[in-house]
């Protein structure tokens, strides 16, 4: 299966897939009180994406994730390293999660 074209391709569909569970309380709300914040490494296209809990004050306002490209001022508890092919599957649940997560 064919991964991103490119990096802004993938950046693109990250961005809008974020964007959907923020726009979704059942799914937002829940990755929100999971506190497990994420990083994703896309290896072949060098990007480091991070998502974690919004703050309490954007929650109310249901803004329930917030993320950011490259070095993040959290931690991850979900470190994930992958080849952009790889994120393309595991984004449609066609990849386990072991897989890849980091050591």
């Amino acid at each position: 299966m064919k991964g991103f074209r490119d990096k802004e391709e993938l950046r693109r569909v990250f961005e809008r897939i974020f964007e959907l569970m923020n726009e979704t309380p059942a799914v937002g709300r829940r990755l929100r009180d999971a506190r497990a914040p994420h990083r994703f490494v896309i290896t072949d296209l060098d990007l480091e994406f991070n998502v974690t809990a919004a703050p309490e004050a954007d929650a109310a306002k249901e803004q329930f994730l917030r993320w950011t490209w490259g070095p993040a001022e959290w931690e991850p508890v979900v470190p994930m390293r992958m080849a952009s092919d790889v994120a393309n599957r595991f984004f449609q649940g066609k990849e386990s999660v072991p897989d890849h997560l980091l050591a």
